[in-house]
């Protein structure tokens, strides 16, 4: 469920406002440039987005092993190594990129996404001495929380972006 959770959390991360403002963005740009921001923001800085959201699947195939695989492990064994360092960089390149992302196209420094990325590798250490799932568990808390921490706090400024961009 946590892993769910997480994917869901990276997925409205983008969808819920970004990718109108990214659009947006693209359209409004003048010809002599748009190729320049298009260049930026689709192939720069989506490229980290896709490699955090691998390294994030990468983490969650570790996080099932660790659950799935009775004979090598148990319940309470904490993640370690790649699958500890993939979950957590993936989540915390994921949203770094994002912030690039939304920079380049709105010229909007997303500070609560950047403090996310920063809490999640703060969190590494932490995550390191828990179970499997608990550090899945962890992760996914700090993803819930910036997400329902920005829909609380901008639900007016993102309602209006989504009316503005999308003429409903």
């Amino acid at each position: 469920m946590g892993g769910l959770v997480l994917a869901a959390g990276v997925w409205w991360t983008y969808f819920d406002v970004s990718a109108l403002q990214g659009e947006h963005a693209l359209a409004s740009e003048p010809e002599a440039t748009r190729a320049r921001l298009a260049r930026d923001a689709y192939s720069f800085l989506h490229f980290p987005m896709i490699a955090g959201v691998v390294l994030l699947a990468l983490g969650l195939k570790k996080v099932l092993e660790y659950v799935g695989d009775t004979g090598h492990h148990t319940l309470a064994d904490p993640l370690t190594g790649v699958g500890l360092f993939a979950l957590y960089g993936g989540v915390s390149v994921y949203l770094l990129a994002h912030v690039g992302f939304k920079w380049r196209t709105a010229h909007v420094l997303n500070r609560d996404r950047l403090l996310a990325a920063g809490a999640v590798v703060v969190l590494i250490p932490v995550a390191a001495t828990l179970p499997a799932l608990a550090s899945l568990a962890l992760v996914t808390v700090v993803m819930v929380a910036v997400i329902t921490f920005e829909t609380v706090s901008y639900s007016e400024h993102r309602a209006r972006i989504r009316h503005q961009l999308t003429g409903g």
